[in-house]
């Protein structure tokens, strides 16, 4: 498997015979989890987004050049980094009790 295979298919996951753009996104999740939990200043997380969104588009771009078609079904990068951005985004609150009051200071509940 090529590099670009690799990130465009998000390790292999967009192979999966069943739901492949759900395991995609199951695995930005799981990204955004272990990044946050490594480096909870959320700089690492950062950097990683930032260099997977210029990773990712440049993987997709070798990948149709080689496989072909418009949107395969296999090539779930859109997926994956979604979903890591919203993890990062939402993952402070599940392991930081009350942050939600100060990213959300309306919320009551």
């Amino acid at each position: 498997m090529t590099a670009a295979a690799f990130i465009a298919t998000g390790g292999g996951a967009g192979y999966l015979p069943v739901a492949p753009g759900t395991w995609g996104s199951a695995l930005g999740l799981v990204l955004a989890a272990a990044l946050l939990w490594v480096d909870p200043s959320g700089v690492l997380f950062a950097l990683v987004a930032a260099l997977g969104v210029a990773a990712g588009w440049r993987a997709v771009e070798g990948y149709l050049q080689v496989h072909g078609g418009e949107d395969p079904n296999e090539v779930v990068v859109e997926g994956y980094a979604t979903e890591l951005w919203h993890g990062g985004e939402f993952m402070p609150m599940a392991i930081m009790p009350g942050m939600e009051r100060i990213i959300y200071p309306y919320c009551t509940g």
